[in-house]
């Protein structure tokens, strides 16, 4: 019986060593070996980073519900995410930190996709386009989730309240030196979510992605909650209207 395993175990062993295989595990692609042909799955990764179990939309959940007057903790808890409930937030926390870090992650991800086809200028195909109109939205989302997460509301002294830092480069060495003010950022969250309906805007004959994907329509209802919080009335309404205009989209209605 020994014998046989023996001799099977070498069978196996010559026949691994015929086919020569040379397996690598698939991990992701690095910085040094993106070329162009890459775009689609670096965009993929910014919606994966939001998305995921454990991204920002999940983790921002906490600050969202747990911080308002909607959720009832009854009793009290160790765990990170009582601090938000209870209004002593630790910046030590792991739900903070991780927040944060998730935010920068997909913000990273769009400058980079950003700058690759504005380079490209007029060789850029209408996907590429495309796409870099979805990654100006999700930037603009995220500034906009961590703004709300990390600083005061807009409705506060917004052009003297710190915000967040804008990072809107790729180059790892090009750091912002301070936070902006919440004002600053909310600007920028506007200039890029017309910037992504700008490059949303589907040309005649082409057909909208999925639900799953930024469009243009998301963008002008992203930027309607915006000039909400900004007090914008005028602005809120135009851009809730070209949604509900849209012909994609309509109110839901109740039953009388």
């Amino acid at each position: 019986m020994k014998i046989k395993y023996i001799l099977g175990a070498m069978g196996m062993a010559f026949g691994m060593t015929g086919c020569n295989l040379d397996i690598t595990m698939y991990d992701g692609v690095m910085e040094e070996q993106f070329d162009n042909k890459n775009l689609l799955e670096l965009s993929q990764g910014s919606y994966r980073l939001l998305k995921n179990d454990g991204g920002l939309i999940y983790n921002g959940y906490y600050f969202w519900a747990f911080g308002a007057d909607d959720v009832t903790w009854n009793g009290t808890s160790t765990g990170s995410t009582f601090k938000l409930y209870d209004y002593s937030r630790n910046i030590a926390s792991s739900t903070t930190e991780y927040t944060w870090e998730l935010g920068y992650r997909v913000i990273g991800n769009c400058n980079k996709i950003i700058e690759i086809i504005q380079g490209l200028g007029n060789e850029s195909t209408r996907e590429q386009t495309i796409m870099m109109g979805e990654n100006y939205y999700l930037r603009a989302l995220s500034y906009f989730l961590l703004v709300n997460e990390f600083a005061q509301p807009y409705s506060n002294n917004p052009t003297q309240n710190p915000g967040l830092p804008l990072k809107l480069t790729s180059d790892p060495n090009d750091l912002p030196q301070s936070r902006s003010t919440v004002a600053e950022v909310y600007d920028q969250v506007v200039l890029d979510l017309k910037d992504a309906i700008t490059y949303l805007t589907l040309q005649q004959g082409e057909t909208p992605k999925s639900n799953i994907y930024a469009t243009k329509e998301a963008a002008e209802a992203l930027l309607a909650r915006v000039y909400l919080y900004m007090e914008n009335w005028d602005g809120a309404w135009e851009m809730a209207n070209k949604v509900i205009t849209s012909g994609r989209f309509e109110l839901e209605r109740g039953n009388r």
